[in-house]
């Protein structure tokens, strides 16, 4: 830089040293000038606020002082010496004088005088209907009558008080009052000034005129002085108070404002006209600059390290700058050239590396000789995965690659490799390999032959691990093998079709259906000419519905074989679907239940015979058990003279006997009656049986005073039952719940539903008397009772019939106890209704 300005002229050199200096010295006495200004008006300002705040503190306290005045005479007066002790006197003269001396001196204010005892205590006031006054200022509770002025400020306003001697001692005082309400409209006449006044009680605003309240609430930059506010006798308890007084900095710098537009004006033009100069002269100085900068510009906008520098200009250093430049963009230029062919190279390397690296398997160049020396040109990564050895390990030698595979496949593959070479043809094989930690592995290569000049030959192939589609295979084989070997062995005939053709069927369908598989391959629905004809419609209804949509199929239903012969079959079929939810296949077994048909019809019938016979038996013997308990009523009714208490006892034994003989009747016909005399199954509410079973135990409830929980009935769930037959069962449950409880204690059950699974699990849980375990296996028999009939009246068979009816409905019943004396709970279950 200092070569640079040497080449410049004199004048060149002048303007560039005395600029700087001449512009900075201006500035600085601009500055100086305006900051002196500002001290001045600051002072000046803080005087004038100053003063208005001893004014305004004048005026306020003026009026103040004036009335400690008047009350001091007033309280000197006879009149209002002799009123404290003559009570005509005080209300012949003293009003008068309180309405005279209630306003505050050069005001229009209207203050409360009041007239108080030695205990403060009012005894008159200037308050009346036609002279509205200030609110009275209250004084804290306990203060005496003062012996001197006091003058106590508050939230409230201002309260000033003047004792009232009568020979030497206080009997009394005068208490002046203005409340805030009327100072307020005192401080209004500084409104006029454009001056704020307030007034402020520790942190509190008391008073404040408009002015004061405009100008804070607009946020005007104010002149603003603080100074304390004090009166003569000020009490301990009165509010410190503070006046503050505020002027609008406007009002006090307008005058001073053309001044000082001035010298801001004069100091703006001297900055624009020396910055005009200066700019004129670098512009001057450095345009040479400036063109070699545009040119080092264009040249980075526009890479091109083949353009060269030019400058016009007699700067030998200038030039001697370019020159550098232009050897360096040839250097640049050959270190880029060869910076591109290094990048080039490492990417490709980096790609190879990267796709051989994701690869999982080995890519390699394998070379060989004629004289049977082999070695791995390149290898990837993989190949130690592979044959656990590294690339750097077979670079001079593939000895250990041949090691690693395994002997009975060694002598093979060294074989195909010389046959590849021999004939130039693809090399191709699958082998195992033996990893050093002992694991077999299974490989499979594939490379293609090239022959050099020097007589080898160069393969480019690829290894990869295929273990696992060789386990896969595997698994698979032994997996056809097993399905093979069930379905072409078991009596269930199994099918496999899409939807137009039969893909699989097994021999048993022809040993079922009697028909040829062949007959089913050719013709997908030959099966439905063998159903009988009495399940026809239904069966390829039903079929058709649950194909439609995408339900299993399940159905019992008949077929008659082309011998004549009449089989019973069970079918279940179910969709495979893809993963967009399509169906592809349908699965079906079937199953030839002739046999259990047969069974379960015999079965069935024997029990509705057994279920009548009961019937019919415990119907037709209660008449003669009637007729016995009569003919017993009778004779003893006859022979009542006759017979002794032996005698007697015998009767009753008797009639006793007739009776529970006539009970157990009872309950065998209930008993049988469940299944059979019920209403039918259908979809119903089992919080709507709870509440019948409730209402018919009513009696018995009020009777024993039981508590029964019951959750609401959003928790009870739907299920497919018998109505009456679903009450019965609550009803028995929760009924032995109410009688089995000690005497002396009062019935507590609650009921409970959860889902458990497929199944809804109710619970029936009480206080009561509790159960032996060793007794559960006794509770849910006809007629086994736990307790005597002396201690709890029963059959015994409210339990067998609870039973039947779970049964029937495809439930379970079971009960837990912890003993005798711990309570019991009672648990069936129902099957969730399903939404089908």
């Amino acid at each position: 830089m200092r070569k640079y300005i040497a080449s410049l002229s004199l004048a060149q050199q002048a303007l560039l040293w005395l600029l700087p200096p001449i512009v900075l010295a201006l500035s600085l006495a601009a500055g100086l000038e305006l900051y002196l200004n500002y001290e001045r008006l600051q002072k000046s300002a803080e005087a004038e606020t100053e003063r208005l705040a001893e004014q305004t503190e004048l005026l306020i306290k003026h009026p103040l002082v004036n009335m400690h005045e008047q009350l001091y005479l007033l309280a000197d007066n006879d009149l209002v010496q002799a009123g404290l002790v003559d009570e005509q006197e005080r209300h012949r003269y003293l009003p008068t004088l309180l309405r005279t001396y209630g306003s505050l001196p050069d005001t229009n204010l209207k203050a409360h005088l009041a007239f108080l005892d030695f205990q403060g205590q009012p005894l008159l006031t200037n308050q009346s209907a036609s002279l509205q006054v200030s609110k009275p200022v209250s004084v804290p509770q306990g203060t005496e009558v003062p012996a001197s002025t006091q003058t106590y400020w508050s939230s409230q306003g201002l309260n000033l008080r003047v004792p009232v001697y009568l020979y030497e001692f206080v009997e009394g005082a005068l208490s002046y009052s203005l409340d805030l309400a009327t100072l307020k409209t005192w401080f209004t006449r500084f409104d006029g000034l454009n001056q704020g006044v307030a007034l402020y009680g520790a942190d509190d605003r008391l008073l404040a005129n408009q002015a004061y309240q405009r100008q804070m609430s607009e946020q005007q930059a104010l002149l603003i002085h603080e100074k304390p506010f004090e009166l003569p006798g000020l009490l301990e308890a009165s509010l410190p108070l503070t006046l503050v007084i505020t002027l609008p900095e406007e009002d006090f710098f307008a005058a001073h404002r053309n001044s000082y537009r001035d010298i801001l004006l004069v100091l703006v033009m001297t900055l624009l006209l020396v910055t005009s100069f200066l700019l004129l002269g670098i512009r001057w100085i450095t345009r040479p600059v400036r063109f070699l900068d545009e040119q080092l510009q264009e040249l980075a906008a526009a890479p091109d390290i083949r353009k060269r520098l030019e400058l016009h200009a007699s700067s030998r250093e200038l030039s001697n700058l370019v020159d550098t430049v232009n050897q360096a963009l040839d250097a640049i230029d050959r270190l880029h050239h060869r910076q591109m062919h290094l990048e080039q190279d490492r990417a490709f390397n980096y790609q190879i590396k990267k796709l051989t690296q994701n690869l999982p398997g080995v890519l390699y160049q394998y070379q060989l000789w004629p004289d049977g020396h082999s070695r791995f040109v390149y290898a990837s990564e993989g190949l130690e995965a592979i044959y656990g050895v590294s690339p750097e390990e077979v670079k001079e030698t593939a000895d250990k690659v041949f090691a690693a595979i395994h002997p009975e496949d060694r002598e093979e593959v060294v074989v195909s490799i010389q046959q590849s070479a021999q004939n130039l043809t693809e090399w191709a094989a699958e082998y195992r390999a033996c990893l050093p930690g002992g694991q077999t592995v299974w490989l499979a290569g594939q490379a293609q032959p090239e022959l050099k000049a020097d007589g080898s030959v160069l393969w480019h192939g690829y290894i990869q691990d295929i273990t696992e589609r060789k386990l896969y295979q595997a698994a698979v084989t032994e997996s056809e093998l097993r399905f093979r070997q069930f379905a072409e062995n078991t009596d269930l005939a199994f099918w496999i079709r899409d939807q137009k053709d039969i893909l699989y069927v097994n021999p048993a369908y022809q040993k079922i259906s009697g028909c040829s598989l062949q007959s089913l391959y050719d013709d997908p629905y030959s099966f439905a000419k063998l159903i009988h004809p009495e399940d026809y419609n239904w069966v390829l209804e039903e079929m058709q519905e649950t194909e439609n949509q995408g339900y299993s199929f399940d159905a019992t239903y008949r077929i008659i074989r082309p011998d004549g012969q009449l089989r019973w079959v069970h079918v279940k079929t179910h969709p495979v679907r893809d993963e967009q939810s399509e169906i592809i296949r349908v699965t079906g077994i079937a199953q030839d239940v002739t046999r259990q048909v047969d069974v379960e019809q015999a079965l069935q019938a024997s029990n509705q015979e057994l279920e009548q016979f009961a019937y019919v038996a415990s119907h037709d013997l209660r008449q003669p058990l009637r007729m016995i308990n009569s003919y017993l009523q009778l004779l003893e009714r006859r022979l009542d003279k006759q017979l002794d208490e032996d005698a007697r006892t015998m009767m009753n034994f008797a009639r006793g006997g007739a009776q529970r003989l006539d009970q157990m009747l009872v309950s065998l016909l209930e008993f049988s009656r469940v299944g059979r005399k019920g209403e039918p199954m259908q979809p119903l509410s089992s919080f709507a049986a709870v509440e019948e079973a409730l209402a018919f135990l009513k009696p018995q409830m009020d009777e024993t005073s039981a508590e029964v929980q019951v959750p609401e009935a959003s928790v009870w769930p739907e299920v497919y039952a018998s109505r009456d037959e679903l009450t019965r069962l609550f009803q028995n449950l929760v009924g032995n719940a109410i009688k089995y409880t000690r005497p002396e204690e009062r019935p507590k059950i609650r009921l409970e539903v959860t889902r458990k699974g497929e199944f809804w699990r109710f619970a029936v849980e009480d206080q009561g008397i509790g159960i032996d375990p060793n007794q559960f296996d006794r509770l849910f028999k006809v007629f086994q009772r736990l307790q005597t009939r002396d201690q709890y009246e029963g059959s015994g068979i409210g339990l067998a019939v609870a039973r039947k009816i779970v049964e029937r409905h495809g439930g379970e019943i079971w009960v837990e106890s912890s003993g005798e004396g711990h309570g019991s709970t009672f648990y069936f279950t129902l099957p969730v209704l399903q939404e089908s």
